[in-house]
């Protein structure tokens, strides 16, 4: 059972402003809602970034993944980050496989099966 959305909300913006994970540089980007991949980008060049991995914040990789982040069209994340000159990397698969995410789910009260 979920501690609160308001307790789940306030833990994911809280990780936005920090932005980083065992000393590397964390950043969010939202298909639809904030932070947009704009906000991504412009955090990544104000902090000197060149090397991006990018991987989708989703339990399971379907078609956002397929689509919005790693499509062949020029509005595909992947593109555009090509186009601001980003050295990129990526991971098209969803969260159920790391044990690193499932922790974080349990210690805010998501139930994963």
């Amino acid at each position: 059972m979920i501690k609160s959305w308001r307790y789940a909300e306030e833990k994911t913006r809280d990780f936005v402003r920090k932005g980083t994970i065992g000393g590397n540089h964390v950043y969010i980007a939202t298909v639809e809602g904030w932070p947009t991949l704009e906000d991504a980008i412009v955090q990544m060049k104000n902090d000197n970034i060149h090397d991006v991995f990018m991987a989708p914040f989703l339990l399971c990789a379907g078609e956002h993944v397929k689509n919005d982040m790693l499509g062949e069209s020029e509005e595909s994340w992947l593109n555009r980050l090509l186009k601001h000159g980003f050295h990129v990397r990526y991971s098209s698969q969803g969260l159920c496989i790391a044990n690193m995410w499932l922790a974080i789910f349990a210690d805010v009260g998501v139930m994963v099966i």
